[in-house]
Order: C-alpha cells, then sequence, then structure tokens
C-alpha cells in the first residue's frame, strides 16, 4: 500500500493495474468502527486523508467522538470502564480486510496482541475519553472473556449513536484530519465499478499535549 514516491503515505484504493495487480488497499469493501493502529503499543496519534478520486455519493466515512460519548455514560457504565484494559487483535482487524491474507498464526507473529487503556485523560485539560475498536479489540484483562466482550459491545454501541457521529461525505480534493485518541471511524461499501482512490498519512505528537495511547504486549 506504501506510496512508490513517499513512504510515509498509504495509497487505498479499489482500482487495478495492467497486469491486475491492486492500487492500494482496502479495496471496495466496508469497513467498521475502527482506530488506525490501535494494536500498536504506541500508535498513531493522528491521520490525514486526501480524497484524489472519489465516487460521489458512495463511500462516505463517519466519525465517533469518544471523548463526547464517554462524558455521557451512566456513572455505573464510567466505573466499570474505568482502569480496565482491552485487549487489541491485529490478527482479528486483518480478517476483515479485502484480497489474501496471511494465516492468523503469521498474524500473530507480526503484530502481537496489545493491551491499551480503555479510559485514558487529556494531558493538558484532563478531560476522559474511551478509547475503542470494535473492529479490533477481542477482550477485556481480567474479565471473563463473555464478560468482557459484552463491556466492549455496550461501550460501543453508546459511543457510535449518530449523536456522537459526523459523516462525511467526501469530494474530489478533500482532506480531513483527525485525533486517533478520540476518535473511532468507519467507511461505506463502494461498488466496485466506481472507482475510488486515496491518500493516507499519520503523524505521531507529544504525549504531554495529546492522548497517546500507551499500550503493552497482552
Amino acid at each position: 500500500w506504501q506510496s512508490s514516491n513517499h513512504n510515509s503515505v498509504l495509497v487505498l484504493s479499489n482500482l487495478f493495474d495492467r497486469e491486475g495487480q491492486a492500487v492500494g488497499g482496502l479495496g471496495s469493501g466496508e469497513l467498521a468502527w475502527h482506530s488506525d493502529q490501535s494494536y500498536q503499543p504506541m500508535p498513531a496519534t493522528g491521520s490525514f486523508l486526501h480524497g484524489v478520486e472519489i465516487p460521489i455519493g458512495a463511500g462516505c466515512t463517519e466519525f465517533a467522538n469518544l471523548r463526547l460519548a464517554h462524558a455521557a455514560l451512566p456513572d455505573a457504565l464510567k466505573q466499570r470502564a474505568e482502569g480496565k484494559q482491552g485487549r487489541f487483535s491485529y490478527v482479528k482487524r486483518a480478517s476483515a480486510y479485502d484480497g489474501k491474507q496471511p494465516s492468523a498464526e503469521e498474524l500473530a507473529k507480526m503484530a502481537p496482541d496489545v493491551l491499551h487503556d480503555l479510559v485514558n485523560s487529556h494531558p493538558v485539560t484532563g478531560e476522559a475519553s474511551l478509547y475503542l475498536d470494535p473492529g479490533t479489540t477481542v477482550g477485556v484483562a481480567g474479565m471473563a472473556a463473555e464478560q468482557g466482550v459484552a463491556l466492549l459491545d455496550e461501550l460501543a454501541e453508546r459511543a457510535t449513536q449518530p449523536a456522537f457521529v459526523y459523516r462525511n461525505h467526501w469530494q474530489p480534493g478533500d482532506v480531513v484530519m483527525w485525533d486517533n485518541g478520540v476518535v473511532l471511524h468507519r467507511r461505506d461499501e463502494i461498488p466496485a465499478d466506481r472507482p475510488r482512490l486515496m491518500k493516507r498519512t499519520t503523524v505521531r505528537l507529544p504525549a504531554d499535549r495529546h492522548i497517546v495511547p500507551q499500550g503493552r504486549l497482552a
């Protein structure tokens, strides 16, 4: 997926070259709610996405504000989430990608599961925010499997209510940036016959001014 012109740019596309090879990654399928690089011990702080070729009216991207979602949680649910760590699995994330993927064993070696706090506080404002990734989390450390999944599902359901979601209808040339520490995003499915090409880059910002999840290997 890496751009041939710049190694910090990823190409996301459903196009193919003359030899039938994919131009970029993530194809046309729907992408579930997720946060970029959450399966890494120190995910990127933010992402920039540039719409180069856009199928108008298709492939919209939605963003969910996890700070507002946390503020609106019932006190009992806040207490259940506080101090808990989610288990983030690249094996689960990759299973949703288009095209052939390495085996689960190979993926686990490439990117072992990590644990991240489900609630973080902003280092400047002190405001709390959820840190979720329904497309990647598989459980909660210290909780029985069913209980952990139930907690994650409840938090994700509340966090992605319409009141906390912005829907971006892409136009050619749009550039959208977001904070991975406090935002989830997802993408609608794209008709395979509607060309789409995006360019994405990520940034890493200082932890004394931004929420930067500090994970550890599970």
